[in-house]
């Protein structure tokens, strides 16, 4: 509903007199607490953050998250995609990541860590244990909040299972699929320990430009047999049936939605998926390349920014204070 400005002004005054007559030092401040808390907090999410030297990059441009692969190589567990494709070498290792990531805690909120082929880490001499115990060490102690993300087709794993039971209050687990295969698998987790709030459902597709991709009405291929379709939709219905389901018990805390590409300039991407899907934050940066300094990139993050700076009344970006979780 939108409130008439008449009615805010009304309510900004009474407020301010409020606040004059019961002797507050900065009557101001309160009025700029009230409006914060109702403008949803937005995370801009840097894709495939895969090197220590694109964390400071991604700040620059404007990133208060980082989405990072993860799989082992060697042995060790490195900032990986783990692909044949473009950009598909090792980059840091994700101890070298971490240690760049404390270094900038103030101004980063929560590492997303996009855990590839988690049934190949055992035969590799590693484990999702040993992740999560370098994350603790590393990031809890500085405040950066950690979201482990799973595919929908690695949720029948024991690594997925055992993960979602052993979280600590910092941490979270992301389900990457349609939002009612994810509810249903999140609906089977026995854990009096996961939280409503570490419950994170997302969607996306590398190109959103491509045909059904951005579908907000149906989905046209709800296997994905050839690629998500319907993105926009089940964003959606995530938001509608999984986290805002008042007076139900809430099924996720979160949802998240990528790619936010340059290509997307011009169209009506981001509005769709932040402003009729609600999501609560979008992944972006470039389809198959890992982060660099790119004036592509700052342009998938600037269409975000500016979709804020229209919408400053309802949304705002994210801050370091802001608990995900």
């Amino acid at each position: 509903m939108r409130i008439m400005p008449n009615l805010v002004q009304a309510f900004v005054s009474t407020s301010l007199l409020s606040s004059l007559c019961w002797g507050f030092e900065n009557p101001a401040q309160q009025v700029v607490g009230i409006q914060i808390k109702s403008q949803r907090p937005i995370y801009l999410i840097a894709h495939r953050v895969l090197h220590t030297t694109a964390i400071p990059i991604a700040l620059r441009d404007g990133a208060n998250a980082f989405e990072m692969d993860v799989a082992p190589y060697g042995g060790k567990l490195y900032a990986y995609h783990d692909d044949i494709g473009p950009g598909g070498k090792p980059g840091h290792t994700v101890e070298e990541m971490l240690d760049t990531f404390a270094q900038h805690a103030n101004e980063t909120n929560f590492v997303w860590f996009d855990i590839k082929k988690p049934n190949t880490w055992a035969s590799k001499g590693t484990s999702i244990e040993k992740l999560q115990r370098m994350v603790q060490e590393k990031l809890e102690p500085v405040g950066i909040r950690a979201l482990y993300g799973f595919s929908m087709k690695d949720t029948g794993l024991e690594e997925f299972d055992k993960l979602a039971k052993s979280l600590s209050g910092n941490e979270a687990i992301s389900i990457g699929g349609r939002n009612g295969p994810v509810g249903r698998t999140f609906d089977s987790v026995s854990s009096d320990k996961l939280s409503v709030k570490q419950k994170v459902m997302d969607y996306g597709i590398s190109f959103l430009n491509l045909p059904y991709a951005m579908d907000c009405d149906w989905p046209r291929d709800k296997e994905d047999v050839i690629y998500p379709t319907g993105v926009c939709y089940e964003l959606y219905q995530g938001a509608k049936l999984l986290r805002d389901r008042q007076p139900r018990k809430p099924k996720v805390g979160m949802t998240f939605g990528w790619t936010i590409r340059a290509n997307d300039e011009g169209t009506n991407r981001v509005d769709k998926l932040l402003g009729f899907a609600k999501a609560d934050g979008l992944i972006y940066g470039e389809a198959t390349h890992d982060y660099r300094d790119s004036p592509d990139i700052r342009v998938a993050i600037g269409l975000i920014q500016s979709w804020l700076d229209q919408h400053s009344e309802t949304h705002r970006r994210a801050t370091k204070s802001d608990v995900p979780w």
